[in-house]
């Protein structure tokens, strides 16, 4: 028999959790930087989420976008590989995120002028339109979200930086 427990339950119970009876190894991993780091980025997918439900797109697909808008901002041609290789992922996930902005209209593929093999994509009006929305959105909320992090924002985000 499943049963739902609410958030403020599992936040109880998590707390209740004697980290010091776990092995030395699991100790070390639940205190890591890479296990807060993981839940840090899941709390601000569903929170992105939860304050883009209106707009059909995953913060992915938002972010696929609005990349590939500055990417070709001066014209410049970009493929599928070249938006993976920019965006740090692999050439699947960028397909999966580029078919559903295809299918919304936000952008089209044309044949490539010197590549016989790929696609350049470009931003539509209609996907331009929605950027220009979505990233006064998405800047409201990231505000919000990040606040707690006050004046070391700016640190937090240089540390990221060489993460990269």
């Amino acid at each position: 028999m499943e049963m739902d427990i609410d958030q403020e339950s599992v936040f109880r119970i998590a707390n209740e959790i004697d980290v010091g009876s776990f092995s030395p190894e699991l100790r070390m991993f639940t205190s890591s930087s890479h296990f807060h780091f993981i839940q840090a980025v899941y709390k601000w997918q569903r929170c992105f989420r939860e304050h883009f439900i209106v707009s059909g797109l995953t913060c992915t697909q938002f972010i696929f976008l609005t990349s590939l808008a500055m990417l070709t901002h001066n014209g410049k041609l970009v493929t599928q590989k070249d938006l993976a290789n920019f965006m740090k992922t692999n050439k699947m996930m960028a397909s999966d995120a580029l078919k559903t902005l295809e299918q919304k209209e936000y952008i089209i593929r044309e044949n490539h002028p010197t590549d016989r093999r790929a696609k350049s994509l470009i931003v539509t009006k209609k996907g331009f339109d929605f950027i220009e929305v979505g990233v006064k959105l998405s800047n409201q909320f990231n505000e919000q979200f990040f606040s707690p992090l006050g004046d070391e924002k700016t640190e937090f985000i240089r540390l990221l930086k060489k993460l990269l």
